[in-house]
């Protein structure tokens, strides 16, 4: 039995990759499929060298393809052609063929190929063009020539093959519609029927599984109590403690913050003023290694005669001998004049002398000069504050100075602590007025301001309360409470101490203190008798109400095992 292979030509196959596969192919019949635009598609010498290659290698080959020129090229190169849907012989006839004597071409029969199924011309026309997906026209006619054969047997043997290509055809159109007709069928009940079962599935699942839930509300005994405690808050303590007296020691802060505010007003006063001459005068030895001491009150005179006097006592330091020369030493002083009036407004200058030491050595051994203006000096009459006006300056820096403390303590405390508003300190530490030379109708208020405020964690004085009173009241059952009711008076701030003892009274309610996670995992999976009994061994549990939803499943004798399914309420 020979051996065959089939090779699928496509536009990527080079004639050296198509000559190789023959050459190496141990098949002795080898079917070249071509499409079309491949380079096998060209002139009649590519198919020459084909047929002249299988008759070097002793191989059979045959050329398929659905495109009738192709074919026909295959056909005149003398290779076998045939087309792949009708099985058939393609070639064409042709005027100059050699040794042809007589043409006899049969009837045409023309069909269409739609949705893969082959359907003839003439009941094409009637379809519904509704669900055409791909429609491919292919011609089919036979034709055949005569050589030396008589014409009679040519005639019987082309009857025979029109019979034959008749009959392929007509089966292959005729049953296929109704086939795709039932398949369609079956195949919408299929569906059907399978998306009911799906559906069927999901709601059995639903019902089983996830519509089951467990729904318990405990009705807990409540214990309401009045307290009214001494608080002691201090900054050495770490935790709370109750001591023997049942005062409780609860650890807290003292917060202190520092400001300063200053702020111009509008003066509307008026008075005489007299104000001196002030400033800084460097005063240099040049006379002694030895430090030359100024009482207070020592005169020094400027350049244009003006007398000004040292406010306390100083002492000037002793040059220096270096390489036989003597470095003079100096030391800056603050002076003011002798008298008020803007003639003692003295610009920098050098040349101050000690009146003092006048006709002594020292007299120009001792000098001094101002690098500096010496200013402030003055008489007449100025815009002053009266009191009113300063009063007001009062209330308005120490309100504004207020606010930004509190401010600050705002960003200190946070929304942990707790502040007793008698825990808190606010004090001016420095209040000054100034006048300004340069703007004589205002005047400036600069002060200083500190706060300090106790604070304390409130849920922290809560765990000690509840610590401090649980006990007489319900035994080693463990209680929580709720709806706590505070209020504070002060006793006693000991603000150096860094202590704050406060009067803390009110109410609350205590009631059991139940942990839902645990008792969840303890009803998982239990029986209806199993879930009571879980239940009603609650320490304070007064009532409780349960229920296995949905009430209709009848099938529920438990506890879902999903926890996400107990639903349990407390009041």
């Amino acid at each position: 039995m020979k051996k065959e292979k089939k090779i699928f030509v496509d536009k990527k196959y080079t004639l050296e990759k198509i000559f190789g596969e023959i050459k190496e192919t141990n098949a002795d019949r080898i079917i070249l499929n071509i499409s079309k635009g491949s380079v096998a598609e060209g002139g009649i010498e590519i198919f020459q060298d084909i047929q002249k290659l299988g008759r070097e290698e002793k191989k059979e080959i045959i050329i398929e393809s659905i495109d009738d020129h192709i074919l026909e090229i295959a056909s005149l190169a003398k290779l076998k052609a045939i087309n792949p849907v009708f099985r058939i012989s393609e070639r064409a006839v042709s005027d100059i063929l050699p040794g042809l004597k007589k043409s006899i071409q049969f009837p045409k029969i023309e069909a269409t190929i739609i949705d893969e199924t082959l359907i003839p011309k003439e009941r094409e026309e009637s379809m519904p063009k509704r669900g055409r997906k791909k429609k491919i026209e292919e011609k089919v006619s036979i034709e055949t020539t005569t050589g030396e054969r008589e014409e009679e047997q040519i005639q019987k043997e082309v009857r025979e093959k029109r019979e034959e290509i008749k009959e392929k055809t007509e089966a292959f159109v005729f049953a296929s519609p109704k086939k795709k007709k039932r398949t369609l069928v079956k195949n919408k009940y299929l569906f059907v029927w399978g998306s009911i079962a799906i559906l069927c599935i999901i709601g059995l699942w639903l019902v089983i599984f996830e519509l089951p839930s467990a729904h318990i509300n405990l009705l807990l005994k409540k214990i309401p109590i009045n307290f009214s405690e001494t608080i002691e808050i201090t900054t050495e303590a770490t935790r709370y403690s109750i001591e023997n007296q049942g005062k409780i020691i609860l650890p807290g802060e003292l917060l202190q913050a520092t400001q300063n505010i200053q702020m111009t007003f509008k003066a509307n006063g008026k008075e005489e003023v007299k104000e001196k001459a002030r400033g800084t005068l460097t005063v240099h030895n040049s006379f002694s290694s030895v430090p030359q001491i100024l009482i207070t009150k020592t005169r020094f005179e400027s350049p244009n005669g003006k007398i000004f006097r040292t406010e306390k006592q100083i002492t000037i330091p002793g040059s220096r001998v270096q390489n036989g020369k003597i470095i003079p030493s100096s030391i800056d002083i603050e002076i003011v004049a002798d008298e008020a009036g803007q003639e003692y407004n003295i610009p920098p200058s050098s040349g101050w002398k000690i009146p003092g030491l006048k006709g002594t050595p020292k007299y120009n051994g001792f000098y001094g000069e101002n690098t500096k203006s010496i200013s402030g000096g003055t008489i007449g009459e100025h815009l002053s504050a009266t009191d009113e006006d300063k009063k007001n300056a009062e209330t308005a820096v120490t309100t504004a100075l207020k606010n930004s403390l509190q401010a600050q303590m705002v960003v200190l405390l946070g929304e942990k602590f707790k502040t007793p508003e008698e825990g808190m300190l606010f004090q001016i530490t420095k209040k000054e007025f100034q006048y300004p030379e340069n703007d004589p109708e205002n005047f400036v208020l600069y002060e200083e301001g500190e706060m300090k405020q106790f604070a304390f964690d409130e849920t922290t004085l809560k765990e000690a309360i509840i610590e401090k009173n649980k006990k007489t009241i319900s035994g080693d059952i463990p209680m929580k409470a709720e709806n706590f009711v505070i209020s504070y008076t002060l006793l006693q701030p000991a603000f150096n101490d860094e202590k704050l003892t406060v009067s803390a009274s009110g109410n609350t309610t205590f009631i059991p203190d139940i942990n839902i996670d645990q008792l969840k995992r303890e009803l998982s999976g239990k029986t209806r008798s199993e879930m009571q009994q879980i239940i009603y061994s609650i320490p304070g549990l007064e009532n409780a109400q349960t229920s296995l939803e949905p009430k209709w499943a009848f099938w529920l004798g438990s506890v879902p095992k999903k926890e996400s399914k107990i639903f349990i309420t407390t009041e």
